[in-house]
């Protein structure tokens, strides 16, 4: 995973803080126009963030 600067750190956990909202996620995608896959539910999605939290999280501490 390339290493980010910490301004783009701080921008990609905003947006992972804010879609980790079902009301925001759905605001989002109504103002981006988003077409969203209906088999997509919500655990999973939420199980993908986690995941990618913790990934991101076992980089940082591993330098």
């Amino acid at each position: 995973m390339p290493k980010l600067h910490k301004a783009e750190q701080e921008s990609a956990q905003t947006f992972r803080r804010l879609i980790t909202s079902e009301g925001n996620r759905k605001q989002l995608r109504k103002l981006l126009r988003l077409d969203v896959d209906p088999k997509l539910s919500s655990p999973s999605f939420t199980e993908l963030l986690e995941t990618l939290d913790r990934r991101e999280q076992g980089a940082g501490s591993s330098s």
